[in-house]
């Protein structure tokens, strides 16, 4: 998160590299969280009516992942990056509001105030996040000048995925369909904003990789659509 000399023309500001923080938290929001729902959705309708993890489950969890957060920090600091006080209080305290964000959202759905939200996946989160995944890179290091208003449009858009998020129980109708579509444009996504860190070969690897998996996901929605 901090700006380092590979991200030197993305927007940094007191040493956090603003940017690339908002994009990266987007990307795994969508990424990690939203497509594992997606497919638990699918494979497992019921599954997400209870929470996925109980209370014990937690008192688990928090001690591994602090231990993981640990030693990745150790490891980072031996290989170099020595991290300066600032930025990392700028991202504890975004640490801070995403729990509380992430509060808000558990008190919202415990009192029932979640609204309707529409069925079609594409027209709630698909575009948008394909939008905001790869402008950055076909302008951010080209044309600085327009790093302020993409970073204030990313951080609208990060707004926009918590929303979504937060309704996100009352999508009921998630097909494998949907999810083939979901998981075919989230390839892409990667295929092109990955397109600066790759050679000829990987590039070559990664088309043909994709294109497989799609086609594969299309088989095999089709053939289920026939049974």
């Amino acid at each position: 998160m901090e700006a380092t000399s590979t991200h030197k023309l993305w927007l940094t500001a007191y040493g956090l590299n603003l940017t690339w923080t908002i994009y990266v938290m987007m990307l795994h929001a969508v990424i990690r969280v939203i497509t594992t729902l997606f497919i638990l959705k699918v494979i497992w309708p019921g599954r997400l009516q209870n929470p996925i993890l109980s209370r014990r489950n937690y008192v688990i969890i928090i001690p591994v992942t602090i231990m993981i957060y640990y030693f990745l920090m150790v490891a980072s600091i031996s290989a170099g990056r020595i991290p300066g006080i600032l930025p990392v209080f700028l991202l504890i305290l975004l640490l801070l509001v995403l729990i509380f964000a992430a509060w808000r959202t558990f008190l919202s759905s415990r009192i029932g105030k979640m609204k309707r939200l529409s069925n079609k996946v594409g027209n709630g989160v698909l575009i948008p996040f394909a939008a905001g995944m790869i402008l950055p890179f076909i302008f951010g290091n080209r044309l600085p000048i327009i790093l302020v208003p993409e970073t204030l449009s990313l951080l609208l858009l990060l707004i926009y995925l918590f929303r979504y998020f937060n309704k996100f129980d009352t999508l009921v109708n998630m097909k494998r369909k949907s999810l083939w579509a979901f998981s075919s444009i989230v390839l892409v996504i990667m295929l092109i904003g990955g397109s600066f860190n790759r050679t000829v070969p990987s590039d070559v690897v990664a088309i043909i990789a994709c294109v497989i998996l799609i086609s594969f996901g299309y088989l095999k929605v089709r053939v289920l659509k026939y049974h």
